[in-house]
């Protein structure tokens, strides 16, 4: 889900260490290591709207409520951008890093 372009997309943002992808973003900070800052709560708040914590950040609240969405994709209008089974999924493989 972290690479996946469709979902979770992590990468347009972020570096991840997975081997063999060189292609990454770097308007977000580098993943690895998160689990050694912040603990699965924090990183939980984060994806799932981190504007709780940051209000003008860009990163987009995959779990945010989505009247609060600006400007949702048609394929987004009155839905989440992941589910929450999607979002656990991705702060369990997050917190192994």
């Amino acid at each position: 889900m972290v690479t996946d372009s469709n979902r979770g997309n992590c990468l347009a943002c972020h570096q991840l260490p997975i081997p063999g992808v060189e292609a990454y973003g770097t308007i977000g900070p580098p993943l690895e290591g998160i689990a050694a800052r912040l603990s699965v709560p924090m990183i939980r708040l984060r994806v799932v709207d981190t504007r709780n914590i940051n209000p003008v950040s860009i990163m987009p609240g995959f779990y945010r409520d989505p009247r609060l969405i600006n400007r949702p994709g048609e394929e987004y209008r009155g839905r989440t951008f992941l589910t929450a089974r999607q979002v656990e999924d991705v702060i369990a493989y997050l917190a192994t890093l």
